[in-house]
């Protein structure tokens, strides 16, 4: 009986030993999951976060842009990356101040860049992150490029004299900057220009006429189909379509930590 007790302590022993390890591995676990995602603490500066000081344009931008959604859609990008740590432009402003941040923005769409005293200031602010980015829009243009004239052939590989195939194109040119700077030691640690001309194409088929009566009755046909003096190049690519994909190869580009 005295065996039989002892046996059953140790089994309840053991047992008791093997929750305890088994809390404290869940604990280290948790533990260590916490310290890894936590937030910088105070005078601590995260090497792989940074912090989104905004969008600027150039002066001479025709197109209309929305500037705070530009700098929403590039947080959204770069958190998609799941390597970045981030504080949007509405903590940094909340930080650095909204006059002041506005300030630094209207000079570096001017310049291209910050005065000393604005990154000065930038680097005494508490934004908890190693680095800051600022993206430009640096010009937006559409062209209708000049009108490719091609030949039709028929079935039988031979040319058609009394006819042509007509291709109009629209281009839309698109720019935007990208900076990135060192908080620490103020540098600027990566900057890029990134551009994107996507093309709209409208192709017809135009009779010529063989002889005087045939070119008329063709010029008069196309008159009533095309309307007269009216050119066929179709509207331009869409400019949010252009910024998106910018903003897109801005976020995979830009260096996880440096």
């Amino acid at each position: 009986m005295i065996r039989a007790h002892h046996s059953e302590t140790v089994a309840g022993w053991l047992k008791a030993t093997c929750l305890i390890l088994l809390l404290c591995t869940i604990s280290a676990c948790s533990s260590n999951g916490g310290l890894q995602s936590r937030n910088p603490g105070p005078g601590e500066r995260a090497a792989d976060g940074v912090a989104i000081l905004g969008a600027v344009k150039t002066s001479n931008l025709k197109a209309a842009v929305n500037l705070d959604l530009v700098a929403v859609e590039l947080a959204a990008r770069l958190s998609e990356r799941g390597d970045v740590r981030l504080v949007p432009e509405t903590q940094v402003r909340e930080i650095v101040g909204t006059d002041l941040l506005k300030r630094m923005k209207t000079v570096f769409a001017r310049d291209g860049e910050f005065t000393p005293h604005h990154i000065n200031q930038l680097r005494q602010a508490d934004l908890r992150t190693r680095r800051a980015i600022i993206v430009k829009l640096e010009g937006d243009k559409v062209e209708k490029l000049p009108l490719v004239r091609e030949a039709v052939y028929n079935e039988a590989g031979l040319r058609v004299v009394d006819r042509e195939r007509r291709v109009y194109v629209t281009q839309r040119t698109t720019e935007m900057s990208a900076t990135v700077l060192d908080l620490k030691t103020g540098r600027t640690l990566w900057t890029r220009l990134y551009r994107i001309r996507p093309q709209a194409k409208d192709v017809s088929k135009q009779y010529l006429g063989s002889s005087f009566t045939g070119s008329v009755a063709a010029e008069v046909a196309n008159t009533v189909v095309n309307g007269f003096g009216k050119g066929n190049h179709p509207p331009a690519p869409s400019f949010q379509g252009s910024l998106r994909a910018l903003i897109r190869e801005i976020a995979l580009k830009m260096p996880a930590r440096r």
